[in-house]
């Protein structure tokens, strides 16, 4: 890692003799053409306009009512992972700040300890397109940037929100500068009881029963700062800390038995920028450190998982204007050390990897080529290709774009040294997909995505009984995953009501096709927990300081066990709300919101209900004082 820093220095210290002749504007053209993610792949934006209508969610529930891909939730306020395309939550990348944050030890991320208020925007990127931010995304990837401070106000916020089944959550944020530095600071506190009244299918009687042993206690601090040196070099530092204690209730028809967890997590990452002569340069240092408690006092389990990452990256691109192409280098580094009771021993994984793309526009199409080399505790890795390209029709008015790329993701740290039953034989799963991305423009403020993609994915990691009566992990299938994903936009303006309404449906086929399982019933069946369609509408109406939305999702059923005997039934919760924003010495913001507007029974996990409904009330005062 020494030596590593050591040749980034020396890149930067000889760039930076040439980076001081382009001119401010020309910098903020160049940092807008080269931050744009590969245009002949699909990806999704989630912006700020969306996420704060999510009232001081978490990022789970703004995911599952602005994205389009499935959210597993099991239950209000504890685990959320989520898939794409087919794809298992370990094999969707998660990033926070493009440092790459999936769990060493359980190879995933729990996005309901993601508060959604300091996040200003998400991209998601699906299938290979995922390869631009890292490795491991065979399903694709999901980026999570945090609010950055305003360089033209000082300004502090008060946020308070109640709601139903006890939630009360408070927080303030402060946003101020001086001269070139500008820093945003927050804090929040969250509570809810979670004791909603649910369905009870597990009596003959059937009757409603209040939820227990389902309370949820959070703290988080946020902290993001920058200094501009001057118009070609900046640095910024970006910290969170997250305090989060819930209680873990029964499946329905148990009693519970008092578990709960507690989920610590410290994230840090120093980014220094440059910019010049059509060149951008990113160092990012980052530190993080995750701690999980489970504890079970009946059952005697006390168990302690602690991963310490640091992660030493380098992106550099540049924009070459004469033939309209862009060539991005990303070095990245990352090195986990793990302690858990059930390891030997402290487990370590280095693991280094170089990507280079270039993409060229030419008159009336886009192409890219790829690759990502990687290294593993220094043993190479199968070259992961991508190619793609893009060509317009009518005028611009019509798109289509054709990608193939080949992934993969290593077995995490459990599947490796877990005591009883880790292997150290595991192969890494690798991923082949190739996508179609149709867009329509025909007609104004009306886009049209039609996308269709056709993936396998080989050396599928499973954990299975053996004949010594311990489970253990490995490469046991091949999947096939294919589906469509569609989405309509329309922006209306009435008299003076601005009105959005987007339409989104999918439909995914994931299915064993080969098994290395003797008898295995799983072949050619849908895998758990993996909708055949989903729908999601959205609707917003503005005028002037008041907005109304409308959010509703359609999840078909989901097979809980691998023959396809049984299934949890479709679902379609929606929500409703509104916010009016009054101008006064200060600005004052209240909203409310309905969720589960229609009161449905249902669960994402089987035996975990999810909330009837519910309501929501929100305040916030913003004191603003504009910069002389």
């Amino acid at each position: 890692m020494k030596q590593v820093l050591g040749i980034f220095i020396l890149i930067i210290i000889s760039f930076s003799v040439f980076a001081q002749t382009d001119t401010l504007k020309e910098h903020i053209v160049l940092e807008k053409i080269i931050s744009i993610p590969s245009k002949t792949y699909s990806f999704k934006t989630i912006d700020s306009i969306n996420i704060i209508g999510c009232n001081n969610s978490t990022i789970d529930n703004v995911l599952s009512k602005n994205s389009g891909i499935f959210v597993k939730q099991y239950g209000s306020g504890n685990l959320a992972t989520i898939s794409i395309r087919g794809a298992g939550a370990n094999q969707t990348q998660i990033y926070w700040n493009d440092i790459p944050i999936n769990s060493a030890t359980l190879g995933m991320t729990d996005l309901s300890l993601f508060p959604s208020n300091y996040y200003n925007k998400i991209i998601i990127q699906t299938g290979g397109a995922g390869l631009s931010s890292g490795f491991g995304g065979i399903g694709g990837s999901l980026r999570l940037f945090s609010s950055n401070p305003k360089d033209d106000i000082n300004s502090i916020s008060f946020n308070q929100t109640i709601g139903s089944f006890g939630k009360l959550q408070s927080s303030i944020d402060a946003n101020y500068n001086v001269k070139n530095m500008a820093s945003i600071t927050g804090y929040s506190v969250s509570n809810s009881k979670n004791n909603f009244l649910f369905y009870d299918t597990s009596t003959p009687e059937e009757s409603y029963e209040r939820r227990e042993n389902a309370s949820v206690k959070r703290i988080n601090l946020y902290h993001n700062s920058s200094i501009n040196f001057n118009n070609y070099n900046s640095l910024n530092l970006v910290l969170n800390y997250t305090d989060n204690y819930r209680q873990i209730p029964s499946i329905i028809g148990i009693t519970s038995g008092g578990e709960y967890q507690i989920d610590k997590q410290f994230r840090s990452k120093l980014n220094y920028k440059l910019i010049g002569n059509n060149w951008i340069h990113n160092i990012n240092l980052a530190l993080t450190n995750e701690i999980m408690n489970y504890i079970d006092t009946l059952a005697n389990i006390n168990s302690y998982i602690e991963v310490d990452s640091k992660h030493l990256n380098y992106n550099t691109a540049r924009y070459f204007s004469k033939n309209k192409a862009k060539l991005q280098i990303y070095l990245m580094n990352r090195l986990d050390i793990a302690n858990s009771d059930y390891y030997i021993n402290k487990a370590k994984q280095l693991i280094s990897s170089a990507y280079v793309k270039w993409e060229q526009t030419k008159s009336a199409f886009i192409y890219h080529i790829a690759f990502r080399q990687e290294l593993i505790n220094n043993k190479f890795a199968p070259i992961s290709p991508s190619i793609g390209i893009k060509k317009f029709f009518f005028d611009d008015k019509f798109s289509s774009s054709i990608n193939a790329s080949k992934s993969s993701r290593y077995p995490s740290l459990n599947d490796m040294f877990w005591v009883p039953g880790g292997n150290l034989d595991l192969l890494p799963e690798i991923g082949f997909e190739i996508e179609n991305s149709n867009s329509l423009n025909f007609i104004k403020k009306l886009p049209i995505t039609i996308i269709t993609y056709y993936g396998i994915t080989d050396n599928l990691i499973q954990w299975t009984p053996q004949t010594s009566g311990l489970w253990s992990p490995q490469n046991v299938k091949q999947v096939r995953r294919y589906g469509l994903e569609t989405s309509a936009k329309i922006s209306r303006k009435i008299n003076s009501y601005n009105i959005f309404l987007t339409l989104q449906y999918n439909y995914n086929i994931s299915s064993a096709s080969k098994s290395e399982l003797s008898n295995d019933a799983s072949i050619g069946k849908q895998l758990m927990y993996i909708p055949l369609h989903q729908a999601h509408l959205n609707i917003s109406i503005s005028k002037k300081n008041l907005s109304f939305y409308y959010h509703q999702t359609l999840t078909g059923r989901v097979y809980i066990d691998n023959n396809n005997n049984f299934y949890l039934p479709y679902y379609i919760p929606a929500d409703i709300g509104f916010d009016w924003k009054m101008k006064t010495i200060s600005d004052i913001t209240i909203g409310a919101r309905v969720n589960n507007l229609y009161n449905e029974n249902y669960q994402v996990i089987s035996y975990r209900p999810m909330p009837r409904i519910n309501f929501l009330l929100n305040l916030k005062i913003n004191i603003n004082r504009k910069n002389k």
